[in-house]
């Protein structure tokens, strides 16, 4: 009967170290490795479907953790006009961006999604944010991008976006779009 603890012990002891044993290292997931050696052995170890999720970049209004998670979408965007709700206040963002990323990091590899934003007149997107005229307007005072830059940016992280979609077409051509440049001088 005394030797019964000892043999459970025992057994446990064993099952532990065949686990630690097995456990599998992975180069993508060490910090102190290069990435390059990080990046290929993710892409080694994704099936063609998770390849395809991360290339993925769909609309907020179809996103879920449900979604993340089944299809590894690898980026969700909030264009123009796409809000969690009316008038959603910083919180209820942050809150729907991480219940994405919670989606996005349970599925078998843990790949964190990208959240981009469309903030080119400022996040639009929040209620109460400050908006910026067109940045070819900005760009006639040849002094306020850099200062819209910085009043922009303070949301946008605030909100979790991690990632500004902005067009700049600096250099006017024949006939071209410069209705989002910054006005540059030719």
């Amino acid at each position: 009967m005394a030797k019964s603890p000892f043999l459970l012990i025992g057994i446990l002891v064993l099952c532990c170290w065949t686990a630690i044993a097995n456990a599998e290292y992975m180069i993508y997931k060490d910090h102190k490795m290069p990435i390059n050696h990080r990046i290929k052995d993710l892409v080694n170890r994704m099936t063609l479907e998770e390849n395809i999720g991360q290339m993925t970049q769909i609309e907020r209004s179809v996103a879920s953790a449900e979604v993340m998670k089944k299809y590894y979408i690898g980026s969700v965007l909030s264009g123009g006009g796409s809000v969690p709700a009316p008038q959603a206040s910083p919180e209820a963002w942050v809150d729907m961006v991480n219940d994405f990323q919670k989606g996005s990091l349970s599925t078998r590899l843990g790949i964190p999604m990208i959240y981009g934003i469309d903030a080119v007149h400022g996040n639009n997107n929040v209620y109460n944010a400050t908006i910026f005229p067109h940045n070819i307007g900005l760009g006639a005072t040849r002094q306020m991008i850099k200062h819209v830059w910085l009043v922009q940016r303070a949301p946008i992280l605030l909100t979790h976006g991690l990632t500004l979609i902005q067009t700049n077409v600096n250099i006017p051509q024949k006939y071209g779009n410069l209705s989002e440049a910054n006005a540059s001088p030719v």
